[in-house]
């Protein structure tokens, strides 16, 4: 996987879960959502691929799930169209609070300044039964594909989650 977006999933997560286990299938390369076109060239950590993680895989882990929960409270949820006067922006959240993927970068800088390998960190898009269109950040552990969402505090495997990926 390279850059913001590198997979392609369609389907539901049942089905998706049985054929390929606790990681996510890279289908092919696809172009980044629109509020994320000029991403790379404003927030270059966003994008980067060559360093290695310096953590062991099991407090990358235990990192992730405290650091999400700490940003979940510390965020505002703010939809661009208010914040931006824009239907998609992709930007880190504001002292006003940001959206769910101004939450996703959020957790994914951090996580990097951490020490996590930004290429085990994957933007994905999901469709919720709830709520619609949803961005989440994907960890990718050799155990398996852990998301991390600002609408729960629960860290999970992409399976369990009950979304259905779309990107």
């Amino acid at each position: 996987a390279v850059g913001l977006c590198a997979l392609c999933v369609l389907g539901s997560t049942k089905s998706l879960a049985q054929s390929v286990g606790a990681h996510l299938p890279l289908a092919e390369q696809i172009a980044p959502p629109n509020g994320a076109k000029h991403l790379c060239s404003h927030m270059a950590w966003a994008c980067e691929s060559s360093r290695s993680s310096s953590l062991p895989t099991e407090h990358q882990l235990r990192l992730a799930k405290r650091l999400s929960r700490e940003i979940n409270r510390r965020v505002r949820p703010v939809e661009d169209i208010r914040q931006y006067k824009t239907e998609e922006h992709w930007a880190l959240p504001t002292v006003r609070g940001g959206d769910c993927e101004d939450v996703a970068l959020l957790k994914k800088k951090e996580l990097i300044a951490r020490g996590v390998a930004p290429e085990r960190l994957l933007m994905a898009t999901v469709m919720s039964r709830r709520t619609g269109p949803h961005a989440v950040l994907v960890l990718r552990l050799a155990s398996g594909d852990y998301v991390l969402d600002s609408v729960t505090a629960t860290v999970k495997l992409w399976h369990r989650t009950g979304y259905t990926f779309l990107k």
